[in-house]
Formats: C-alpha cells, structure tokens, sequence
C-alpha cells in the first residue's frame, strides 16, 4: 500500500539536494513524490528498528554528539581556572587610585604628574592591547604569558628602586624611567590578560550549536573578566596590609610572574591535550560517518532548494515529508559551517566596528575617571584614608559583580538574537554611568552619594568588558581576536587619558599651595563633561542597533 505523504512537510534535504525549485520545471511535482516516497520507507524502516529495541544510525550519531560535547565542556575547565588566576594578577591598574595618593606624598609630586602615572599605566594596558593582539594570535598563549612574566617583574622592581634611591628628589630622567615602569606594568597586565581571555573565548567558541554561541559563552567570559576586576580588590587588601609602598611593589613583583609562568605551563600542557583528543575524534569521526547517507549537508550552497520562498512554496501544497522543524535545524548547522571569518584586517573596515570601538570609548572613560581619582574625589570631601579603602574595595566588588550579571544577561534567552542583546545592555551601560555622574555632579561631596556612584560606575563599567568581548566574537569572528580585541580596548587609553588629563587640570585650578583641593567643585566639572560623554556614547550605541538590526532583517 502506498504511504500517506500528508504526514509530511518537507522533503529529505539529502535525497533533494541536487534539485533546484523552478517554476519552469513540469516535473518538479513527479520529483518530489518519488523522494518522498523514498523517504517515508526510510522512516517507516527506522521506526520499526526502534520498535523492535534496535538503535538507528541517527541515535548513534546523536549520543556520540552529546558525549563530544560533554567531553569538550570539561576539557574548557583548565582553561578557565587559568584564565581566573591570570585575571586576578592582571588587573592591579584598577588599585591605582588606592595608592595615589600617598604615592604622590612619598615622591612629593604635583597631582598632574600622578595622573600621568595613572595614565601610563593604563595606555601601557590599552593602548598596547593592539600588539598584545598580534602576540597573541601570532605566538600564542604561552609565548604571551613568557612575556608578560618578565615585563611586569622588572616594571614593579624599577618602581621599587626608584622609591628607595630618589624618594622626594625626582630627577627629570629618573622621572621618565617611572613612566616607562608604570607603562610597563600595564603593558605586561593587558599581554596576560589577553592570553586567558582569548584561550577562554576560543574554547567557549568551540561549543558552538545551531551557529549561536554556547549557553556559557557570555558566563564563561564574565567569570574571567570578574577576575580582572577582582584584581583592584586584592590590591587594596595588600596595600592595607603591608608596611610601606616599597613593600607593596615587591610583593606584586613576586606574585604576579609566577602565575604567568605557570599559566604558560598549564596552556602548553592543555595545548597538547587538544592536539591528541582532536587527532582520536578526527579517527571517528571517519569512522561513524561511512554511510553517504548519514552525512549532513552543511553548506548554505547545497540548502538553495530550503529557501525561504520555496518553503512557502512546498507548504502552500506541493508533495512534502518529515517535519518543518528538521528543515529548521538543518538551515542553524548550515548558519554554523558558514559561521563569520573575516580577513586579516576586514573587521577594521566595518563601520559596526568603530561604532562599537566609540561607545566603549564613551562609557569606559568616565569609568577610568572614578577608577583613577577615587582616592583623591575621598580627600576633596575631607574624608580619611580608611574612607578610600572601604571604597576601593566596593569598587572591586561592584566590578566583578557587573562583570558576571551581564555575562549572564548576555546568555538569558529572549525574542531578540544574543548579539542584538548584547548591544542594548552595552546601551544600559552607558545610560547608567550618565546618572552616576550626574549624581555625583549634584551630591559628590557627600559620602553616601559617592559610594552610590562608585557602585553604578563600577557594575556598568566592568559590564562594558564583557559585553565588548562578546560582540567582537559575534560581529568579527574569533580568527582575529586578538587583533580586534586590542584596538578595542585602546578606546579606553585613549578616553582615559583625557579625561584624567583634564580632571587634573580642573583640580588643579581649585588647589591651594600644597597642590590640594577641597571642595565641591574639585570634581564637579569632570562629573558633567563625563555624564554628556556617556550620553553620546548611548545614542551611538542606539546606531550601532539600529544597523545590527536591518543587516540580521535583510538577511
């Protein structure tokens, strides 16, 4: 008895893919029943094995599937651990403002030359991302993490003997070494950074399903950019517990090459780990995939006849099997082989990139305005060291809490697709450090208010890293990471460095004698300058939408 094709709605994308739907094509309707026909042999063969306890071909397939990913998540762990621990040394720029000030006290500088400090520190940091990128897609984690391990040792130890050898007599060449130690601090910071961030957001990658990121992608990069944060954290702690500045130098000196070093063993070791598991799941792959059946087409070119207008066609009455939704799933893998992969420097050309590269400059400026005058906007309002302590590490807090909240606000599921998300939350980022500095334009001398506002720049501004990790990856492929990840991040050196040039600027207008200000307009300009930066940065945010949308509607 011939099978009732009304049970099906589609046709088997393997039996069909060497047919074009045509209008002008008398026998496509003849073409299509004898497939189906075919086809519903095929399942009516493969329910009976499963009626009868045998496996078909495709549970196999499938179960070997799900034990591949199993196995792929568990092999992210070491990666990740590793990733957190380099976190947790690299981001000890965030602590600048904990020790400002009495930095500028011991080496009796004006407060210009200390923010200079604070700025060589973070262009070493950002404004060297773009070659820490290139290190890292060119040599690697390990070559990157060698690196890091020796600039970042010989940059504290300088700092240290510059404070025991010169002490209030600067001299201008013992000046210039400082600011090259400084910057090299955050140059060998932002090389290990990276070299976790970026092994972490390939691997997360690589579980990639129906052409969308893994469940954990935004949560595994929030936990490693958390650590990153955390850092500020820890450096408030040992500054509060260590004798003297001098001290305080050594002890980051010996702590954070040692983790670079180990994480670079780890990587080497995980490095030939992947080597061997790829080479076993390569073997069977081979192995489970002999029936030419069995092989699905991935290609888009081969899902031509599954266009959206055929379907249409085919649902609007022409002869049909197996259900729409396997079509569905089909057209998500094809979305995954042909997933994006730019050239080298493509992404650069974009204008979705450099809309992303200025609202990450606007929001993440007026963040480096608190993160690095934090101790002294505490001194502006008469409050004492412990005040600034306390706040520092409320800081740190609020960092690695934004940091995770929007990793997994990236992840929650909605109408919308992850990447048009990500760029509304990179749009409430900015919106939020607009009202922290208009709150600190109106009650910035007042404890509370400050606390509040450190609270807002802190959660929104640790945000924005995630957020940015997340739609580079989306937007431009994770070939190139490294590269586009690091002029990325010199929208944050370059944002920066104005901004704490200028608010040392207005400082010191309001200073008395001995280069200190009291009182509410220490800050109050930089507040607002800051909070209309950050409303800019929303409306390009909005832009950046806006053309994200069209491109996903027009495809």
């Amino acid at each position: 008895m011939a099978p009732n094709l009304s049970n099906y709605r589609t046709m088997d994308p393997v039996q069909t893919s060497s047919l074009r739907v045509d209008a002008g094509h008398s026998d496509l309707d003849e073409q299509l029943t004898l497939n189906c026909t075919a086809a519903a042999e095929e399942e009516s063969s493969l329910l009976y094995n499963n009626a009868s306890g045998h496996s078909s071909p495709q549970s196999s397939l499938r179960s070997h599937d799900d034990d591949s990913y199993t196995s792929s998540l568990r092999a992210i762990i070491p990666t990740l651990v590793v990733s957190i621990l380099l976190g947790l040394v690299s981001g000890t720029l965030y602590g600048f403002g904990r020790y400002a000030r009495r930095l500028k006290k011991v080496l009796d500088l004006t407060q210009s030359q200390v923010q200079t400090l604070g700025i060589c520190m973070d262009c070493g940091n950002y404004v060297g991302h773009p070659l820490t990128g290139l290190i890292y897609d060119r040599k690697g984690p390990v070559v990157s993490c060698l690196v890091a391990a020796v600039i970042v040792f010989f940059s504290y130890w300088r700092i240290r003997w510059t404070m025991l050898n010169h002490g209030d007599d600067l001299t201008p060449a013992a000046s210039f070494l400082l600011d090259v130690a400084f910057c090299g601090v955050g140059f060998g910071s932002g090389l290990g950074y990276i070299a976790g961030l970026g092994s972490t957001t390939k691997a997360l990658l690589k579980l990639s399903t129906n052409g969308s990121p893994s469940q954990y992608f935004g949560t595994g990069i929030g936990l490693v950019a958390a650590s990153y944060g955390l850092s500020s954290t820890l450096v408030g702690i040992s500054y509060q517990n260590l004798p003297d500045l001098q001290t305080f130098f050594l002890f980051w000196a010996l702590i954070v090459p040692p983790v670079n070093l180990c994480a670079a063993l780890m990587f080497r070791m995980q490095g030939r780990s992947n080597d061997a598991t790829t080479g076993a799941e390569e073997s069977s792959s081979q192995m489970t995939t002999e029936e030419p059946s069995m092989r699905p087409l991935l290609s888009s070119s081969n899902l031509a006849v599954l266009s959206s207008s055929n379907l249409q066609d085919l649902a609007a009455g022409k002869p049909d099997c197996a259900p729409v939704t396997d079509l569905r799933s089909l057209e998500e893998e094809a979305t995954l082989a042909d997933s994006v992969t730019l050239a080298v420097w493509e992404s650069w050309r974009k204008l979705e990139f450099w809309l992303l590269f200025a609202s990450f400059s606007c929001v993440s400026g007026s963040g480096l305005l608190v993160i690095n005058n934090l101790s002294t906007m505490v001194q502006s309002m008469g409050g004492s060291d412990s005040t600034a302590g306390t706040l520092i590490i409320v800081l740190g807090i609020s960092n690695v809490s934004g940091r995770i909240l929007m990793g997994i606000l990236g992840d929650s599921a909605t109408s919308t697709s992850p990447t048009l998300r990500r760029i509304q939350l990179l749009q409430a980022v900015n919106i939020t450090i607009a009202l922290a500095m208009l709150l600190g334009f109106f009650g910035g001398q007042h404890t509370v208010c400050l606390a509040i506002l450190v609270i807002m720049v802190a959660v929104a501004y640790g945000g924005s890293w995630v957020l940015v990790v997340a739609l580079a990856s989306s937007l431009f492929g994770k070939d190139h990471f490294g590269k586009d990840y690091g002029l990325l991040a010199l929208g944050p050196a370059i944002s920066g460095m104005i901004f704490n040039q200028a608010s040392a600027r207005w400082y010191e207008q309001h200073a008395s004698f001995d280069n200190t200000c009291f009182g509410r307009e220490c800050y109050q300009t930089a507040y607002l300058v800051a909070g209309l930066v950050a409303l800019m940065g929303s409306v390009i945010t909005l832009i950046l939408y806006k053309t994200q949308l069209r491109k996903e509607q027009w495809q």
